[in-house]
Parts: C-alpha cells; structure tokens; sequence
C-alpha cells in the first residue's frame, strides 16, 4: 500500500534537436498542496539531444494571403480566374454592341511583403489562361506546366502603393472576353519577373472583408445613356511557392514557409521520472536569432509543433498541433501533450517537429540557437508522482 504525496520536479533539458502549435492542453496543477507538501529536485543537466532539418509538402488551398513574387530562392506564381457576372441590361449591349468597355483595371490588397525595399514595384507580368485551369487539390508544379496560356503581358498601366495595388487591363481585352458567351469566367496568370527580389501577400477572394477582396473594375459606356462601373470577383485563386529557399546560418535551427522547411527536435526525457508520472506542464522555449532570420512584414510571430511518429520518414501526428508564442526574442508554449506520451510509454520518443504557423502564405525563414549557444532550446518539465 503506497501513501500518495504529490512531487512538484523542475527539469530544465538543455538541448539540440533530432530533425530539423493549436491546442493548449489542460494540465493538472497543484493549487491544493502546500508548501510542506512539495520536493523540488536538481536534475542532472547532461541529456542528448539531436536536431536536423527536412522539407514536407505544402497544401496551398485556401491560402491567406496568396503569394506573388520572387525573393532570395523562392518564387511565387499566382493564378486568378475571376467570374464575368454582370446586369442583363449591360451583357446584352455587350454583345450587340450598343454599350462598349471604356476602362478597366484590376485591384489587389497587399498586407504581407518581403524583399528589398528598392525592389521594381513592376516586378510581375500578368497573362490570359485559355485553358488548363488546375484543380485546387494538390496544385503542384505539374499542374502549373499544363496551363496554357497567352505570352502577352496584359497590364497597361501601374498604380502601386503600400496599401493598393491597382494596374490597367485593355478595354478591347475585357470587351472581348465579355462577348465569349462559351465562358462564364477568365483566369488570369500572374508571373513574377526573374530577379524581382520581392513578394507579396494579398488578400484571397474569400476573405471575410469584401473591401479587401481582389477585384476587376470595368467602366460600361451606353453612348448617350449612361456610364456605369461594375467589379468582378474571383470565383477561386490560387498560388504555388517553389524554389530552394534563403540560405540558412550554420549551426541553428531553422524553419521557412512556403517550402516547407521544419526542424525536428528530440529531447532525452530523464529516466528518473516514473512511468505513472503526470506531466502538468512542459514548456518548450526556442531562443529567436533575429540578425540570422530573413523575414517579412508582418512576420509569422508563431510556430506549430507536431508529434513525430516515424524517424526516418518525420511522419508526424496531422490530429494534434500544438503552438509557441513569441515572447520577446523568445518562442514558448506548453508541449505536455506530447510528453505525457512518452513518460506513460504510449509513444516511442521520435521528438517534435516546429514549422511555422502560416507556412501557406508566408516564406518567413526564422533562425534559432543551437546547441552550442548559451541560448539552447530548453524543455521545462514539472510534473506530479507517487511516492511509496
């Protein structure tokens, strides 16, 4: 028969990782226990650890934002099929000719942008798609070879500032478009120019703000009548992120969005703790190296952490993600989840893999100590045991 008095153990891992973030599991605390009650206990402070990096796919339905550019390794190409809805009225005098397409432009919302801010603003090309729209399921670089596609730059005009990017499409263009009553759509290819050394986010055509929302003005003229302006939306959009990424430091531990740059790390959980231990929390910290990062505004101020199930493949667990914080120069968060698993000896210790948050629609590179900083990711364990 054991007598149960809860043990309070501090363990601070000091370490480096095995390959190289959204719920916050409940841990259970000891508000109920007093002082007397609590055995704070030294560890030992020589545990190994490993750490590598590995690139995993990325889905990139539903992005937001959508991406367009080319920085530093890394290109963006954009794709756009905007839907061609308009009044009877006008669609009808479209196409027996009594109302005509005075002008018209397109207008995208930026609020991502990484790269040099003496890069072109004219840094992309925008051309007609006639056919091969890609699904919007694994779009992929091969999806993106069997577009076909006009070679003509359709722009005609630029208008940049930091919140608006509008640019000129031909009205004998639109008017021609409009008059294909075989399509209800036009998608448009936006390509970034070699050597641009910028890209940007803009809001999706689903975003929750319709004022954000990209979108192509035309100015209708009925000579004598009237003058009207209507916008077309997107019915879909797209974008796909390829390319080797930005150069990483040596000796840190680097993630990057948009290719899918993640870094295992494995922690030796110390044998002392017993097998029927609760973990109550387990705190990972990463110590950000800022001078060694190369990232956009606004940058990606979070990271997933995902549960390794395979070492070789860096399989990990798609039903549980947990996250850190960015705290100053710090990335922290609770991680017991994980651990609970290997203390009980459900799971074999493979480690975690870190990526971050929005690797979908930003290719922020950030950059943490390693092993031989001072600054070494640290796991902080505090959990409660039994004692005979």
């Amino acid at each position: 028969m054991y007598s149960k008095i809860s043990i309070l153990i501090v363990l601070v891992i000091s370490s480096f990782l095995f390959s190289a973030c959204n719920d916050d599991p409940t841990s259970a605390g000891l508000p109920v226990l007093s002082k007397g009650d609590l055995i704070t206990v030294n560890p030992d402070s020589s545990f190994l650890v490993s750490s590598s990096s590995f690139n995993s796919k990325v889905d990139f339905f539903a992005s937001d934002p959508i991406l367009l550019g080319s920085y530093n390794g890394v290109n963006s190409t954009m794709l756009v099929n905007f839907y061609l809805s308009m009044p009877d009225t006008i669609k009808t005098g479209i196409l027996n000719n009594t109302v005509s397409v005075q002008n018209a432009w397109i207008d995208m919302y930026p609020y991502y942008t990484i790269g040099s801010a003496a890069a072109s603003d004219d840094f992309f090309k925008v051309k007609r798609i006639n056919s091969g729209w890609p699904s919007t399921v694994n779009f992929n670089a091969d999806s993106l070879s069997k577009i076909n596609k006009d070679e003509t730059d359709l722009k005609t005009g630029n208008n940049f500032t930091t919140s608006l990017y509008s640019f000129g499409v031909s009205a004998s263009n639109v008017s021609a478009w409009l008059k294909d009553t075989s399509k209800t759509t036009v998608g448009l290819y936006f390509e970034p120019n070699a050597g641009s050394q910028k890209i940007v986010g803009f809001h999706p055509y689903y975003s929750t703000d319709l004022t954000y929302s990209m979108r192509m003005k035309v100015v209708f003229v009925k000579s004598g009548v009237y003058s009207d302006t209507v916008s077309f939306y997107p019915a879909t959009d797209l974008h796909l992120v390829q390319g080797n990424g930005i150069q990483r430091p040596a000796n840190r531990i680097c993630v990057q969005g948009g290719i899918g740059l993640h870094s295992s790390l494995q922690f030796e959980i110390p044998k002392s703790i017993p097998l029927e231990s609760t973990i109550n929390n387990a705190q990972l910290e990463l110590t950000w190296d800022q001078a060694q990062s190369n990232f956009g505004s606004p940058m990606d101020s979070t990271l997933k952490v995902m549960f390794i199930t395979n070492a070789t493949t860096h399989s990990y667990d798609s039903t549980k993600t947990l996250t850190l914080n960015k705290n100053g120069n710090v990335f922290k968060g609770d991680i017991s989840y994980f651990v609970q698993k290997w203390v009980s000896g459900k799971s074999p210790n493979y480690g975690v893999a870190i990526g971050l948050s929005n690797e979908k629609g930003k290719v922020d590179m950030l950059a943490f100590m390693g092993s031989d900083s001072p600054y070494k990711p640290k796991l902080k364990l505090v959990y409660t045991a039994k004692k005979p």
